[in-house]
């Protein structure tokens, strides 16, 4: 037992200073991460992962990486997705035939109410008056989705 706390010691003076990382450039690194990876990823991607995906994929832990998004991108990353996922809506109901029920159970909605509620209050109108105004029209062409 004693020549392995010896060992360990040896180990740590030799190896120590090595191992140390301190909690700024812990953050940095992190930071840097999550921003390479919203610079490389293409939107289309990112709308589909999750909080932990994205964690597991820029090596943070999730409450990490709130903070984070938060920073980097000036809003959380649910408002971030939210905005995503109905930006694609949005594109979907102008350039397809689908039925704005398929389109909200492709962007991840499981309720078309709640699909409508926050489609409403972002973009000014329901999906179907939406879907109206693209096809009366023509010169109106939605916005392309950016992080």
């Amino acid at each position: 037992a004693r020549f392995r706390l010896q060992l360990l010691q040896l180990f740590f003076e030799v190896f120590g200073q090595e191992m140390e990382v301190s909690p700024a450039e812990e953050t940095f690194d992190a930071r840097e991460r999550l921003r390479e990876f919203l610079k490389q990823t293409p939107t289309s991607k990112l709308v589909d992962l999750s909080m932990n995906e994205l964690a597991r994929l820029t090596r943070c832990t999730p409450r990490h990486l709130r903070r984070l998004f938060q920073e980097v991108v000036g809003v959380s990353f649910r408002e971030k997705h939210t905005e995503l996922r109905l930006a694609r809506a949005r594109d979907l109901l102008a350039t397809t035939e689908s039925k704005v029920l398929d389109v909200a159970l492709e962007r991840g909605y499981q309720s078309i109410s709640l699909f409508n509620v926050m489609f409403t209050r972002r973009f000014g109108m329901d999906p179907r008056r939406r879907r109206r105004s693209y096809r009366t029209t023509p010169s109106i062409n939605p916005e392309p989705a950016n992080l």
